[in-house]
């Protein structure tokens, strides 16, 4: 047994002897497969839609076209630069920060004696070599304190007036006024200098408090002084003002339903060619379909043995078993693979001893990551209580499609607790 802990509360979780016999037979099985290529005919075939499909689509995933609270803002750059000759760096700080960064300031010397091996030391540069770059960097970390410090007080005293003239403000710097497009907290435009403080920023400014009229972002090598000009509230646009993305998504949609619905009808076919005598490559090749000689693998080694689209076939071709057809795996936007099994050997008994630990905790981690949602949605659905959302998580989708029996494991009950209180 496995124990996992989820909250406070500790469970053991039992791992059968079948699922673990499955689980490492998947991952050492020799697997011998044919792969027959699909290509997407549908990728970029012309489609024409309906209105009325166009409205649908738009109606289906209208969350989707939600837009957060967006805001574009007025700013102008007051660079560092511009403090340089307000600062000055005393030649005794440039000493001590020499002698206090002194590893980093080392030069690999080699040393060459008649008749020995060369030896190779590191010896510190002189001050003389260094003392320019020192003092730039000083001089910059100056100028940009003395930056800010006069940009802040600058900027305070301009909140206090009851005018609200931006542009007074930026005379003062000499500064010209621009202005960015409407963009999120999450997606700040990227050509300025630390956006992420300078989205922050926007977001608190509110033009009917003085305290919040304007704000500063600090850049590496400049401030910004910034106004807001227009702010967005989170909305759904209407299907008119989307309708050029509706068009690209549901044609999108329509195309990869058209290639899924072909690939099964396809792969539907080619299993009753072959329940009817005919080999897995004759009938692919009637289909005019590119199918690869035997290939041969674990997918143990997979890693170390690989083949074109190896991590596709392998996980789509887990599960099967001798003389089985997986669905259609999806390899690129291009093309899809049907993996035919012409056979599969039980894999080496030293290998699966070896990951039988590994497999086993990675199934308790699996079980244990839905077992407290489980329990706490059969506990309240036996008390009755309707739900408007799914009590269950249901976010680790791909773990669940590569489990050999998801729907089993979610169909039954854990053991009856108590009733909740």
């Amino acid at each position: 047994r496995d124990v996992a802990v989820t909250g406070v509360q500790t469970c053991a979780l039992p791992i059968s002897h079948m699922e673990m016999e499955d689980e490492l037979a998947s991952m050492t099985d020799r697997f011998t497969v044919q792969i027959a290529t699909v290509e997407n005919k549908f990728a970029n075939a012309e489609m024409r839609l309906a209105e009325e499909k166009y409205k649908a689509y738009y109606e289906e995933n209208k969350a989707t076209f939600a837009l957060p609270d967006q805001v574009s803002v007025r700013y102008f750059v007051v660079p560092i630069t511009n403090y340089f000759a307000r600062v000055t760096v005393p030649e005794a700080d440039v000493q001590e920060f020499y002698d206090s960064h002194i590893d980093s300031y080392q030069k690999t010397v080699t040393n060459k004696v008649a008749g020995a091996e060369p030896t190779v030391t590191k010896e510190p540069i002189p001050l003389a070599e260094v003392r320019g770059s020192i003092y730039n960097e000083l001089l910059t970390e100056e100028a940009r304190y003395c930056a800010e410090t006069n940009v802040s007080f600058t900027v305070y005293a301009a909140r206090e007036k009851s005018a609200d003239d931006f542009a007074a403000l930026a005379k003062l710097f000499a500064a010209t006024i621009s202005t960015t497009p409407l963009f999120s907290s999450d997606a700040p435009p990227s050509t300025f200098e630390n956006p992420t403080e300078f989205a922050n920023v926007a977001f608190e400014l509110d033009p009917n408090r003085e305290d919040s009229r304007y704000g500063i972002a600090k850049g590496t090598t400049c401030m910004y002084v910034i106004q807001q000009a227009k702010f967005v509230a989170a909305h759904t646009p209407t299907y008119d003002q989307v309708l050029p993305e509706v068009k690209v998504r549901a044609l999108e949609k329509e195309r990869r339903d058209a290639f899924t619905s072909y690939v099964t009808d396809l792969r539907k076919n080619l299993l009753d060619t072959v329940k009817a005598g005919k080999s897995f490559a004759d009938a692919a090749k009637a289909k005019t379909l590119n199918v690869s000689t035997s290939v041969t693998y674990t997918v143990s080694d997979i890693q170390s043995a690989k083949f074109a689209n190896s991590y596709a076939v392998a996980y789509g071709a887990a599960t099967l078993q001798k003389g089985e057809l997986s669905e259609g795996i999806p390899a690129s936007a291009t093309h899809a693979l049907l993996v035919y099994v012409h056979d599969r050997q039980p894999g080496d008994a030293l290998a699966s001893e070896m990951m039988r630990a590994q497999i086993r905790t990675n199934l308790a981690r699996r079980r244990a990551s839905n077992l407290f949602s489980q329990w706490l949605a059969w506990n309240l659905s036996s008390q009755e209580f309707k739900p408007n959302r799914p009590l269950e998580n249901d976010s680790d989708d791909e773990e669940k499609e590569l489990t050999a029996a998801p729907q089993q494991q979610k169909a039954t009950p854990p053991p009856a607790p108590a009733k909740a209180k």
